[in-house]
């Protein structure tokens, strides 16, 4: 994917790409299940996210992550929930961010196989200081 690149000090951003759904819906809703994985000892977790609130004014997601974890028999073991607030940054917001610190933007990915960047997925910006 980097093979056109050459040697030399690259500077490299992955953040994600904001989701207007989530941003749009509504305050509070239902844990959702995003990720499940076995421990070491034989437990099982599960990984749920839901939606806090959106301040859009200052782009800043509030979401809640929730991880329970079962022991073989099934019997919940304890659960956490661990707030996250997160800012949300758009892909010509991130650009200009990084043109004016100084940096020119190489390419933009949307993943790390090289897709072109497409709105979706992540946003990869490759940049470097002008020679």
């Amino acid at each position: 994917m980097y093979e056109h690149l050459r040697p030399g000090g690259y500077f490299i951003v992955d953040v994600y790409v904001p989701n207007y759904r989530l941003l749009a819906q509504e305050p509070h809703g239902l844990y959702v299940v995003m990720r499940e994985f076995d421990l070491p000892n034989g437990h099982h977790v599960i990984r749920k996210e839901r939606f806090v609130r959106n301040d859009s004014v200052n782009q800043v997601q509030h979401s809640d992550f929730r991880f329970e974890e079962y022991d073989p028999t099934g019997a919940l073991v304890r659960e956490r929930i661990v707030p996250m607030v997160t800012r949300y940054t758009f892909r010509y917001e991130l650009q200009l961010l990084l043109e004016r610190v100084g940096f020119e933007i190489v390419d933009i990915y949307r993943d790390y196989e090289g897709n072109p960047f497409d709105g979706t997925g992540e946003i990869i910006a490759v940049t470097r200081r002008p020679e």
